[in-house]
């Protein structure tokens, strides 16, 4: 007799038994994450649950032109553990909306001065061809009589932006006549300016070695597990994780769990790491501040013998600018190539992170919100930045 597959689980999630060889009950999970799976395995399932196999699940039909991309978990409860008689999951949050994304990103240098030389900017522009992300440079319609009272620069200052930057922008040979300018057309101007700069830090990918570092409790592992994941599950890359810690434990918690369900070994000892030649490696660092340089150095030193020349600076968005520069400095101590922002979903002034993004920074790795997988390409940060930093009467 034909067997008959069971449909997977979307709107309304639930565990469904799929029929097969595998001994006690079967569960199908169609979920948004890997995170999403290994809670729901550890809530439903219990301890004793076994991963069959993780792909990424494509709709068909018309329901893939409105569907984000989810993945298949097969999972297996033996015989003598009794598995949930209903089981099921909450549907999984809407994405949050982002704007068309930009082009390709590159490299920098230092944040205390994130806003560059605009001169170079304007010089180059003109060899500029590609204009992926536009703004309107149409005049101030009626509506937008709530900001015909402020000027460009008062519209900066209000939306969070550093007074640094400010103070470069007006030393732009042009700021006399983008002031006199309708304020769309001069937010148009300063925009593409902003834009530049920002595609002028992107030119640097990860490498095969690749170390996630900041400080304490700035989601360090998550942002490396959702790398991962996307490692994994799209690159299809043979991936090693190495969680390294001194006198200090650096606990595995939902790390381990992670790499169990995935199937990606987790070390500890370096020597005990079994690299192939087409092998990817992540480590995982303990939270370090920027006082304790004896840890830092020997960290550093660490990452330096292992030869991983991808360093990612994992920052908290909801710290103040002051905080946000102190990283950047623990960052600079550990040669940091590349950052990205965690807890952007909470977020509110997303103005101040205009001069963290800016030439003299560093690349992004991706962007993400909140439980969601890794968003890539990375350059879809501009327009989520922009969108998110200025009033949308005034971008369309």
């Amino acid at each position: 007799m034909q067997k008959q597959a069971n449909p997977p689980v979307t709107a309304n999630p639930q565990a469904a038994p799929v029929e097969t060889a595998t001994p006690g009950k079967t569960y199908r999970l169609i979920v948004s994450s890997v995170q999403e799976g290994v809670s729901i395995i550890q809530q439903k399932l219990g301890p004793r649950a076994t991963v069959q196999s993780v792909k990424q699940y494509k709709p068909k039909g018309m329901s893939k032109l409105w569907n984000s991309a989810k993945l298949e978990i097969i999972v297996s409860v033996p015989d003598d553990q009794q598995a949930p008689e209903t089981f099921k999951l909450e549907a999984p949050e809407e994405p949050a909306e982002q704007p068309n994304a930009t082009p390709q990103l590159p490299a920098a240098e230092s944040t205390e001065d994130a806003m560059p030389d605009m001169q170079d900017t304007l010089q180059s522009k003109e060899d500029t061809s590609a204009t992926p992300q536009t703004y309107s440079t149409a005049k101030p319609s009626a509506s937008l009589s709530p900001y015909s009272t402020i000027d460009i620069q008062q519209l900066l200052i209000n939306s969070g932006f550093d007074n640094n930057l400010i103070t470069r922008l007006n030393q732009l040979p042009q700021w006399e006549s983008i002031q006199k300018k309708s304020l769309q057309s001069g937010l148009t101007e300063i925009l593409s300016i902003l834009k530049d700069e920002f595609l002028a830090t992107q030119n640097k990918p990860v490498s095969a070695f690749t170390a996630f570092i900041g400080t304490p409790g700035v989601g360090k592992s998550t942002v490396l597990r959702k790398h991962v994941a996307n490692q994994v599950f799209v690159q299809r890359k043979k991936v090693q994780i190495l969680k390294l810690d001194d006198e200090d434990p650096n606990p595995d918690n939902l790390l381990s769990v992670f790499c169990d369900i995935i199937g990606v070994p987790l070390v500890r000892d370096p020597n005990d790491l079994n690299l192939g030649t087409d092998t990817h490696l992540y480590i995982d660092l303990p939270g370090l501040q920027r006082s304790e340089k004896k840890r830092i150095f020997y960290f550093k030193r660490l990452l330096d013998d292992l030869d991983i020349d991808s360093r990612v600076l994992v920052l908290n968005s909801m710290y103040d600018e002051s905080s946000l520069t102190q990283a950047f400095e623990l960052g600079s101590v550990l040669k940091a190539t590349h950052q990205c922002f965690t807890h952007l979903d909470e977020l509110q002034n997303w103005g101040k992170l205009w001069k963290f993004v800016l030439r003299g920074s560093l690349p992004m790795l991706f962007t993400g919100l909140g439980d969601e997988t890794a968003s890539y390409p990375r350059e879809e940060f501009l327009p989520l930045l922009t969108s998110k930093t200025f009033p949308n009467i005034l971008l369309n």
